[in-house]
């Protein structure tokens, strides 16, 4: 039957320049692979319901190889051009928290799209709040 088949993408072969994240991963419709979600610069593209953002850091340790020390939190920056955002968002990430972060049970805990992004690349991590720059 046609409809049971399934496409197998593979990879890139090396790290890219930028990454990529999107919250298709945070669905399951995807996997996104450890190149992109580790570029050579703290830059990744998102894939964010219908268009793409940017997520940057100047944290360059957090695509450094997995034998230093990765920071307690950074700062992650975000910018939406489309959704008419005329300055860019700091979010201070904690990639390790005490308490992980699970799925929300009530709509009270809704979480951003941009969240579920972030969290494809450090599961149970907890996002502060958006701070304008």
């Amino acid at each position: 039957n046609p409809m049971e088949k399934s496409l197998t993408l593979r990879g890139v072969p090396q790290r890219g320049s930028i990454g990529f994240l999107t919250l298709f991963e945070h669905y399951e419709y995807m996997q996104v692979g450890n190149h992109y979600k580790t570029p050579t610069y703290p830059i990744w593209v998102i894939c964010s319901e219908s268009h793409y953002s940017i997520l940057f850091s100047t944290e360059e340790m957090l695509v450094e190889g997995t034998e230093q020390k990765k920071p307690e939190t950074f700062d992650l920056f975000y910018y939406d051009e489309l959704g008419r955002q005329n300055e860019t968002y700091r979010l201070t990430v904690n990639p390790d928290p005490v308490r992980r972060v699970k799925h929300p049970t009530s709509d009270k805990d809704l979480i951003s799209p941009i969240e579920h992004c972030i969290r494809t690349k450090w599961p149970g991590a907890a996002v502060g709040k958006f701070s304008n720059l």
